[in-house]
């Protein structure tokens, strides 16, 4: 005779309602731990999509995601001479609003040299951009559909693609364009900005109107192209030889993608995963608390029926193991109850919630050792349940 779930027939509304009221607590934890995987993919998925092996950024920054770096463009074309680099693209990013409908959004604007390989993977609908000017790529979480026109900056931009998924460590929307709008985008200025730059570097250059090739010269000085970032692909096994080779010239900070990466995810995620896990104690603590609490009520409840099972000789791991079951069926219950409401609403969330299979595998065994740790006040309390209470009225 399984005496757990006998008794659990006996008190099951308090049961049933304990249950769900842990499962409650657990999904809270289950969604954290989601959270932080959601926030450690979002971190490095912008990097990834961009499929290079070496960051190539102002001298001592640590690039595009931690400060603001900028780099000419012309260094593009030396870095990609460089033995064992099969290409170079440069990139550009900003950070603004823009209106989509009849809301204002915020998203990441990426200029690209050129579509990084692999790119094609990442697009769900639609193309690359194929027009030197006035397309994009966008991603789906903009609400944008193919052919649609948005604004940015001065200009209007047709959505040529749509890729899944594809956001900055904050979660918001990237957009891919040809680097030329984007740097104009970037450093766009009002026609009065411009003559009073002209003017100045015309002063402090002492060029001649007059002449032709001093015209041509501030130009050239006033066009200046700039990037945050050369990423290069480099051959298979050349990697190490290239990036010690740019390191040697002093010129420049160079990065791996896996330390991008990593320095975007000490930056942006560090002291959320503290609190996170600071949290998800908490709530572990006060669940145990909770099944600890109820267990003893119940054991409590049942003193009498327990020195009855004491008094006609039930083994004393029959009665061990009604106060244990009890408590890890709780805890399975509230698991299971968590797991069903996690998995039907994470895509509901603002930011992704991303369900990883060993987080959830290792929150089991944190809820079987803290349900067979929450019972053991409740198994004391019958181990020292007097047998003589039994015979009491």
């Amino acid at each position: 005779m399984n005496l757990a779930f006998k008794d659990i027939l006996h008190n099951k509304l308090r049961f049933i309602m304990t249950s769900f009221g842990l499962g409650l607590l657990l999904t809270v934890v289950m969604a954290m731990s989601g959270i932080y995987a959601g926030l450690v993919f979002e971190a490095g998925v912008l990097v990834e999509t961009l499929n290079a092996d070496l960051w190539v950024v102002q001298k001592d920054t640590f690039g595009p995601f931690a400060d603001a770096t900028k780099i000419s463009e012309i260094y593009g074309s030396v870095l990609g001479s460089i033995k064992g680099v099969r290409e170079y693209n440069m990139v550009s990013f900003q950070t603004l609003q823009a209106a989509i409908g009849a809301n204002k959004k915020r998203l990441t604007v990426v200029g690209l040299k050129k579509e990084p390989q692999g790119f094609s993977k990442r697009i769900i609908s639609g193309n690359y951009i194929k027009s030197s000017h006035y397309e994009i790529v966008a991603d789906i979480s903009l609400g944008l559909k193919l052919g649609e026109f948005i604004r940015i900056g001065y200009d209007d931009f047709k959505v040529v693609g749509l890729t899944g998924g594809v956001v900055n460590s904050s979660g918001e929307a990237v957009v891919f364009m040809a680097l030329q709008d984007a740097q104009k985008i970037q450093f766009q200025k009002n026609n009065e900005a411009v003559r009073n730059d002209k003017a100045q570097l015309k002063s402090s250059l002492n060029v001649n109107e007059s002449s032709r090739s001093d015209r041509a010269k501030l130009e050239k000085i006033y066009n200046n192209r700039i990037v945050n970032a050369i990423i290069l692909s480099t051959e298979k096994g050349w990697k190490e030889s290239v990036l010690n080779s740019i390191k040697r010239w002093n010129y420049f900070g160079v990065f791996t993608t896996e330390e991008q990466i990593d320095i975007l995810t000490k930056n942006v995620i560090e002291k959320p995963k503290k609190q996170l896990g600071l949290f998800k104690m908490i709530l572990l603590i006060a669940a145990t608390a909770i099944v600890m609490l109820i267990i003893y009520t119940l054991t409590q409840d049942k003193t009498k029926d327990i020195a009855t099972l004491k008094l006609i000789g039930t083994p004393v791991y029959m009665i061990v193991g009604l106060i244990l079951n009890q408590a890890i069926a709780m805890g399975l219950i509230g698991y299971a109850t968590a797991f069903t409401i996690i998995y039907n609403t994470h895509h509901l969330f603002p930011r992704r919630v991303k369900i990883m299979a060993e987080d959830m595998v290792s929150l089991f065994f944190i809820v079987f050792a803290m349900c067979v740790l929450a019972s053991l006040l409740g198994i004391k309390k019958a181990l020292n349940t007097d047998i003589n209470q039994a015979l009491g009225g």
